[in-house]
């Protein structure tokens, strides 16, 4: 069954999933391991938890102003309290409120108009937990995207509020901390932000945060080089660019159809990786160290670890695209992808380019990618004593669409998105189905009266 009405789908999808994944129904889940996934070609955001039987809906981006740009980065909020479960999307200019239990997103802001920043265009987001100012805590939002001039287009970074973004009543003037060009004497100043990734908060006396930022810098000559900036919050509050001198000169970068957004830090948040994507390898951002050649065309990278000593300290895990089909690699830190047992190649759809993990440290992680042309996979992994990683399912989550960036939420809140029974879920094959206003249809994901829709622990319906 399809909603025509905001394009809205849901989907069933148990006949897909291994008993592996089944939920005991005595035991309802009351952890919201939420996974968002940004889709530009349908020009939404879909919505699913983990376990059986990735229950899940779409929440429309067309609608409006907004609608003539295509989502393309995705995070969720790192704000304590009652939004927690909210996540923002980067649409060009526009920056995209999400609360998922709704149908439509809760708020749309224009950066380049209301917060004056002309020439925006928005790529990737990461949210960053709590840093002192002045002793207050601010939680920021960077995002990463170029801003866009006569005959060029020049690199940046925008630094939001989220709290203030998040507020009943948004106060414009306070929504934005700063806007940051990616550029630095020797290096161009034109080009694009692909991705960003955030360190800790307040690492040294002298910063409130340090990030990388993944640019492909775009000279006069039309020689694209790919670098890694280093992007400093000076505890006086200002913002600094800079280059590590083991990557000035870059890595020559052949074009932007198989754009990476390969960019982490370490749970600790102390060490930064990148990939490089015509060299195929990752890389130790702080001082230039990398791993064996890869195989494929790499395209996304997620580390997982504590950071400890022992075999279970660090893993690096990528998505690659390949003659021989596309993957998902896991391996060990400082190590090459060489077929021992703490060797991880796991065959997953078509063009897979974004990852997310889990944030569990335990024994077992799930790991998503988001693949342009074959939906979702969702891949469940153990991770032995010995360091030796185990796939133990993986189940693929297919939909008509592209997806570009995916995010994973694990809080400990009681607010999953729980439908009341399986009749609710619609056959994806099924036919279209007009949703007028006010409809009591559960798949039109609508505000209902008493008695009707899908009910949520929190009293909400949608």
């Amino acid at each position: 069954m399809r909603c025509t009405r905001s394009l809205v789908l849901v989907l069933s999808l148990a006949c897909m999933v291994s008993p592996l994944l089944a939920a005991d129904p005595d035991d309802p889940p009351t952890d919201c391991r939420y996974v968002h996934v940004v889709d530009p070609c349908q020009n939404d955001l879909l919505v699913f938890n983990r376990g059986e039987p990735f229950k899940r809906h779409n929440i429309p981006l067309s609608a409006g102003f907004a609608g003539d740009f295509v989502p393309d980065g995705v995070d969720f909020a790192t704000v304590p309290g009652k939004r927690a479960g909210f996540s923002f999307v980067t649409q060009g200019p526009f920056l995209r409120v999400i609360d998922h239990s709704k149908a439509d997103p809760w708020r749309t802001i224009d950066v380049e108009l209301d917060l004056d920043v002309p020439g925006l265009s928005m790529t990737k987001i990461e949210a960053g937990l709590g840093v002192d100012v002045g002793g207050d805590k601010v939680y920021p939002l960077y995002a990463t995207g170029r801003l866009v001039h006569p005959g060029y287009t020049e690199p940046v970074v925008v630094v939001f509020d989220q709290e203030v973004l998040l507020a009943d009543t948004l106060n414009l003037a306070q929504a934005l901390i700063a806007t940051v060009p990616i550029c630095i004497e020797g290096a161009s100043c034109r080009g694009t932000g692909l991705d960003i990734a955030i360190g800790e908060a307040q690492p040294t006396s002298d910063l409130r945060q340090q990030a990388y930022v993944s640019v492909v810098d775009i000279p006069p000559d039309g020689i694209r080089v790919h670098r890694f900036y280093r992007l400093d919050w000076k505890a006086e509050g200002a913002f600094s660019v800079g280059l590590d001198p083991w990557n000035d000169e870059g890595v020559p970068y052949d074009g932007l159809g198989h754009r990476s957004t390969g960019l982490d830090y370490d749970i600790s948040g102390k060490r930064p990786f990148g990939l490089f994507k015509n060299l195929g390898v990752v890389t130790d951002l702080l001082d230039g160290t990398a791993t064996c050649p890869l195989i494929g065309d790499a395209t996304d990278l997620e580390v997982w670890g504590p950071g400890a000593s022992g075999p279970a300290s660090r893993y690096h895990f990528v998505t690659t695209l390949g003659p021989g089909g596309d993957f998902l690699l896991g391996f060990p830190e400082g190590e090459c992808l060489d077929g021992d047992e703490d060797d991880l190649k796991i065959p997953v759809g078509d063009f897979p380019r974004a990852l997310a993990i889990e944030s569990s440290d335990e024994g077992e992680i799930w790991i998503y990618t988001a693949n342009k042309d074959h939906g979702v996979s969702a891949v469940l992994v153990k991770i032995g004593p010995d360091g030796s990683l185990t796939q133990v399912n993986t189940v693929d989550i297919p939909f008509e669409g592209c997806p570009s960036d995916v995010t994973f939420r694990d809080p400990d809140i009681a607010s999953c998105t729980q439908f009341e029974d399986q009749s609710d879920l619609s056959e994806p094959d099924g036919p279209d189905v007009p949703c007028p206003p006010g409809s009591t249809d559960p798949a039109c994901l609508e505000e209902c009266p008493d008695g009707g829709c899908i009910q949520v622990p929190t009293g909400r319906r949608f």
